[in-house]
């Protein structure tokens, strides 16, 4: 700092015009003016000088750093994984209350508090506000955040033992602290552009890690997401994500740029992401955390059905010279897009009503069947709810394009499913298109594969037959299921979230530092491959570790993951 900045205990007499062209209101600040500061007063506010014109104004109060308060901190907040709360006394614990620096002197800023908590003989200073509130620019970059600890959700009207405080706000509060030692070993600034595509569970355990990082002030994150940072629905919950008090505790929106839309394409080569809009957004680190999402519906929408059941007829013709293939290809027929649109009788779990909408089709359906397209949790949730609004066992039918309902190989869905809601199943079916009988809906149509060991042998090209002799893949059509019923429910999973749908294809592969074969994007989520039954926040903070190694220019080990990834479903 410059020897004629200085920073003194402030006085009525003189500071007060200074002070109030800056903060306001400083009516408070000549309350405690006259104690003594080794009486250790209640409060304490002092000024920054610089050739006697206030610059900076920091008010400090001890009331708030009461015993019963710092036990509510350690109760609620992971304070005691960064303050060795032995080597600082009660007494020596303060609250900063506000702190306002002139912007022509904000790089003193650190300098201005380590000089106020030394006046008023305080090692640890602390600063909470709510999550609605904005925080001061100055505490975001100064202070270090501390994340919420895990609590357990009590029973309606119950409360947990150090779960509130009578002025506890209702939509939690954000904590940072900063110690003495701060004011010379801060934190490292990292100003490289990172975007990152969803707030998926795993999203949230990489940014709790990023932005709350106690090394590194990571200041440019911009979060792309359509919700906002609002949790995105869906009938498959993660139940790692966290409760509402400790998301809250992230403050979100205070630490990061947050842009309500959809990534449409990414540029790799010019390292901008594309939103619906037209509008770019530069990255130097690109983070793919979209996730998951009911892909049925989207199938249904972009026609892919259509395309995966080509007639016979036209199979046949493709092998005459006379065709043009190329033509054949891309002949779009005329009502194609009224009848792909058409969605009434299919409801997707993707949608936020998604339980709503499935009560309101079951009192429609009367006697008929219905089809679920899709397998694992949300197939099986989709069943019960069927089941629970009164649709017979005999009369609910599972369509899953794998082998087995879970993904992954685990045989207990498939047990759960014959023995104990005894709702048929079959297997190896694709879903393609919604048949339609009058406009009712009167079947839903699948693709099941041939195989190639089930297909007849190509005749043998004859001598004089030149083109024959190409090597070509025999790849017969596939068969054609029809399943009839009155109403289909989507719950197929495999397919990247809406968010990001074109962004790449599904799944990802990273390496061991989560980094995609394009050097500036990383993935972590069960979009990416091997990683589904990881703990997500986890992943999440195993990514973090990875960004920071990279920005910090610091090394990382391997990631060890230890912990069980536990997901529920209830529609």
């Amino acid at each position: 700092a410059p020897s004629s900045l200085s920073v003194r205990r402030y006085d009525p007499s003189l500071h007060a015009e200074g002070a109030a062209a800056l903060i306001g209101d400083v009516s408070s600040f000549a309350i405690d003016a006259d104690t003594k500061m080794e009486d250790n007063p209640p409060t304490a506010a002092f000024v920054a000088l610089m050739n006697e014109q206030v610059v900076a104004v920091v008010d400090l109060s001890r009331k708030g750093a009461s015993t019963d308060a710092i036990d509510w901190y350690k109760a609620n907040y992971d304070i005691e994984a960064y303050v060795p709360f032995e080597r600082h006394r009660a007494r020596a614990q303060a609250v900063l209350t506000d702190m306002v620096v002139n912007p022509i002197f904000a790089t003193f800023g650190r300098y201005v508090l380590k000089e106020a908590m030394r006046l008023y003989e305080k090692t640890l200073l602390y600063h909470e506000a709510p999550s609605s509130d904005v925080v001061p620019l100055h505490v975001l970059e100064t202070l270090v955040p501390v994340p919420a600890r895990w609590r357990a959700t009590p029973n309606p009207g119950d409360e947990l033992l150090g779960r509130k405080r009578g002025d506890e706000v209702p939509g939690g509060t954000l904590l940072h602290y900063f110690a003495r030692r701060l004011a010379s070993d801060p934190r490292l600034e990292v100003n490289a552009r990172i975007v990152v595509i969803g707030l998926s569970t795993c999203a949230v355990g990489m940014l709790k890690a990023l932005l709350l990082s106690s090394t590194a002030n990571v200041k440019r994150v911009t979060l792309i997401s359509e919700p906002g940072i609002s949790r995105a629905s869906g009938v498959v919950v993660d139940e790692d994500y966290p409760e509402p008090f400790e998301f809250e505790a992230l403050g979100l929106g205070q630490r990061l740029r947050v842009i309500k839309a959809r990534a449409v394409a990414v540029d790799a080569e010019a390292k901008v992401v594309q939103l619906p809009d037209g509008a770019l957004v530069p990255y130097d680190i690109l983070v793919l955390a979209h996730g998951l999402q009911e892909s049925a519906q989207r199938d249904l929408v972009t026609k892919a059905g259509k395309e995966l059941l080509p007639d016979a007829s036209d199979l046949a013709d493709w092998n005459s010279p006379e065709v043009d293939i190329v033509a054949e290809l891309t002949k779009v027929p005329s009502d194609m897009e009224e009848e792909a649109t058409d969605l009434s009788g299919f409801v997707s779990l993707s949608s936020d009503n998604a339980s709503d909408e499935l009560a309101d089709a079951v009192s429609k359906l009367g006697e008929g069947s219905v089809v679920i397209v899709g397998g694992g949790l949300d197939a099986l949730a989709a069943a019960r709810r069927l089941l629970d609004l009164g649709v017979a066992a005999s009369n609910i039918k599972i369509a899953c394009e794998n082998d087995q309902l879970e993904p992954l190989g685990d045989q207990v869905i498939d047990r759960v499913v014959q023995q104990s809601m005894e709702v048929a199943v079959e297997y190896g079916l694709k879903f393609a298109e919604l048949v339609r009988d009058n406009g009712a809906l009167s079947a839903a149509r699948f693709a099941r594969p041939v195989q190639q060991d089930d297909a007849p042998a190509p005749a043998p090209p004859q001598e004089d037959d030149v083109e024959a002799w190409v090597e070509r893949p025999a790849t017969p059509p596939p068969e054609i299921v029809d399943l009839k019923c009155g109403l289909v429910v989507g719950a197929s999973t495999p397919a990247v979230a809406a968010n990001a749908a074109a962004l790449t294809d599904y799944p990802l592969t990273v390496d061991s530092t989560f980094k995609t074969c394009d050097d500036s994007i990383y993935a972590a989520g069960r979009h990416v491959a091997g990683q589904e039954r990881f703990n997500s926040l986890e992943l999440g903070a195993c990514l973090a570790q990875s960004l920071l190694a990279r920005l910090t220019d610091s090394s990382v080990e391997a990631p060890d993951f230890r912990k069980a990834r536990a997901v529920s479903a209830t529609l």
